[in-house]
């Protein structure tokens, strides 16, 4: 596959640039993803794809990026969560569709301000979605970022409640986003399996799970709680 794609500077301040592997995955995406409309012959039938659009299999998929398919799909679902991609399954394939695609991907010619415009809408859109659900669905920038960070992320409201009551307590969220970093760090130089990977929830918890990660080059185990289980 020939051409290039487009990879903007605004990448930096996006949680997905936080996590290696999941900035592996998602370019990745990019790099696979149709940049004009045309058919793709699978099997003994055609598939129509749309620009942005690509047929994902796990498996094989794995074998190009070399990542296990249990965590393959822990990337993926990520960053389904995340909206920047829509995964369309069958029981033989799926079509990965990447958001935004015509807009990061268009012609430099097109103007700003379509891009500005876009933007906008989008915008709109989500406060407009926000102010009609029910709950208390405020969350706070830092921990957004904590949450699409976090690779097993479970039940927000209550992480979001673990996560204000540690605030409260006087924790920081620097100490907190360098634990996660940290287990991020361990759960890729250990291969931990997706299953054993703590829940969001717990994480932050009353146990203080985060704490264990929080200086991952301390001498004072007894301090870790990895070693106390």
């Amino acid at each position: 596959m020939d051409g290039y794609i487009k990879l903007y500077r605004k990448l930096l301040e996006n949680p997905v640039f936080q996590n290696d592997r999941l900035l592996k995955v998602f370019i990745w995406c990019l790099l696979k993803a149709s940049y004009k409309e045309h058919e793709q012959l699978l099997g003994l039938h055609t598939v129509q794809l749309q620009p942005g659009q690509f047929i994902y299999g796990r498996f094989k998929a794995s074998q190009e990026l070399k990542i296990k398919p249990s965590t393959l799909n822990d990337q993926m679902n990520t960053l389904k969560r995340l909206q920047i991609i829509d995964i369309k399954p069958n029981n033989k394939y799926s079509i990965v569709t990447l958001a935004n695609w015509t807009l990061y991907q268009s012609n430099e010619e097109a103007s700003d301000n379509k891009t500005d415009s876009k933007a906008t809408t989008n915008q709109q859109q989500t406060d407009t979605n926000k102010k009609g659900k029910k709950g208390n669905n405020k969350y706070s920038s830092d921990f957004e970022k904590f949450y699409a960070l976090y690779p097993n992320p479970f039940n927000k409201m209550q992480t979001f409640k673990n996560w204000e009551a540690l605030l409260k307590k006087g924790e920081t969220t620097e100490r907190i986003m360098t634990a996660t970093n940290n287990y991020l760090q361990y759960i890729k130089s250990n291969e931990i399996d997706s299953q054993y990977i703590t829940r969001s929830t717990n994480f932050i918890g009353r146990k203080g799970d985060y704490l264990g990660y929080i200086d991952m080059n301390s001498s004072d185990e007894s301090n870790d709680w990895r070693w106390k289980r």
